[in-house]
């Protein structure tokens, strides 16, 4: 079908297979813009490259796209999950060098341990317990208290 754009008339293109869609500025039949979706067909669009695949490059994810187009992971991720969910670009497989910690049982990635969290392994982070909001060495040993356990000061660590 032809489309008309800003007045200038482009004439349908008939795009390579894999390719449901293809750049139809600049004739590229076999650069994709999106991918068919039938079972047996290569479905992951990595739009970079305008190529469609059986999965996303490592390091990109579909991240729930319903479309299927690859978009890079969060940066705190070399890698990450491709479940179909929406929020995989965070859920990271392996983390990216400067995100040393995860926080227990996570595929969450992070510089540092936050507040309220203490370094529980070389490179894990786990939730202080209450009444701490703030710990270190341990769940337990706390060197800052939660102001709605007044009555547990006593438990407040100081270096």
């Amino acid at each position: 079908m032809d489309a008309l754009d800003d007045f200038i008339l482009f004439p349908a293109l008939e795009c390579d297979y894999p390719c449901e869609e293809c750049d139809s500025i600049t004739g590229n039949r076999d650069f994709c813009t999106a991918c068919w979706q039938e079972a047996d067909d290569p479905k992951y669009l990595m739009k970079a490259t305008g190529q469609c695949q059986e999965q996303c490059t490592p390091g990109f994810t579909s991240n729930g796209h319903d479309r299927h187009v690859c978009s890079s992971c969060d940066n705190s991720c070399t890698t990450c999950n491709d479940n179909g969910n929406v929020g995989d670009d965070k859920l990271c497989i392996e983390c990216d060098d400067e995100f040393v910690f995860r926080l227990n049982q996570s595929q969450l990635c992070f510089e540092f341990c936050y507040p309220g969290y203490y370094q529980s392994s070389e490179d894990t982070c786990g939730r202080c317990e209450a009444p701490c909001a703030d710990c270190e060495g341990t769940s337990t040993r706390c060197t800052a208290c939660n102001p709605d356990h007044p009555e547990n000061l006593s438990k407040l660590w100081n270096s």
